[in-house]
């Protein structure tokens, strides 16, 4: 969620750039979003201060006409068609106890802790990195090698680890790399300045910078290769999302010096 003075901005330019006095100008805005489940990021902020960023305390909250959705939205972009009957009854039970978090009834202990339920956490045994890791691709090095490009990417789709920050999603995916067959590619971006003067900014400054939800100048990616005759045939993927690839799996097949690139949303 953005912060509320970002909306009030946006009103006074368009009532600017309207010459009218309406809130927006009179134009109709849709705000979308579930302000119970995600708050604005206030650096070093405290609760009070986060809560007053919220957009409910914008001057304009007032006359907001709030519409609330009447399906389950999670279960729409979940993958049901790949889901058991076990699965999307566990994806609904989530879903209802996401909804239980935003009003406040869902194990809270002492006003502001929340206690997950057991179902929801992994073993006490496996409640670190290599755990979790295990428990989202838990198949072996040599299970992946024998399985076909296809399945092999079917299995990266359906599982993801979401980070917080990008020193997490560095460290899991440096972990997870480890795990899969094959070799380590590299891959190093081209990065440049638009429409501004490129000698005050250089390349190193530019592949230096390490911005929350976007990817760094270098990812790894895991490599296997098959053979068929004397062609040569590469598939890498990334398992790990972050930033722009927060919900795709990226891969990249090489084939005879020819370079293709599939982006599975």
């Amino acid at each position: 969620m953005q912060h509320r003075l970002h909306f009030e901005l946006v009103n006074k330019m368009l009532q600017d750039v309207c010459t009218s006095s309406a809130r927006f100008g009179g134009i109709t805005v849709l705000l979308a979003g579930d302000p119970r489940q995600c708050l604005p990021v206030v650096p070093k902020a405290s609760p009070a201060q986060i809560l007053d960023a919220c957009i409910m305390n914008a001057e304009f909250w007032g006359e907001v006409q709030i519409l609330h959705l009447s399906m389950n939205i999670m279960r729409l972009l979940a993958a049901v068609d790949r889901m058991t009957e076990t699965e999307l009854a566990k994806s609904q039970e989530f879903a209802d106890w996401l909804l239980k978090v935003g009003d406040g009834s869902a194990n809270i202990d002492g006003g502001d802790t929340i206690t997950l339920p057991d179902h929801l956490c992994l073993p006490v045994d496996s409640r670190h990195k290599a755990g979790l890791i295990n428990h989202v691709y838990p198949l072996s090095a040599d299970d992946l090698t024998l399985m076909s490009t296809k399945n092999n990417v079917a299995y990266f789709r359906d599982r993801v680890i979401l980070a917080p920050k990008n020193a997490d999603v560095d460290e899991l995916n440096n972990m997870i790399i480890k795990l899969l067959p094959g070799d380590a590619q590299t891959f190093y971006s081209a990065d440049s300045v638009d429409k501004e003067d490129g000698s005050l900014y250089p390349t190193e400054s530019l592949n230096n910078l390490n911005i929350p939800g976007m990817c760094q100048s270098q990812d790894q990616m895991g490599m296997r290769r098959k053979r068929k005759g004397n062609r040569r045939k590469s598939t890498l993927q990334t398992p790990i999302k972050r930033g722009n690839a927060d919900s795709t799996l990226l891969t990249t097949e090489l084939d005879d010096g020819v370079r293709g690139w599939a982006v599975m949303i």
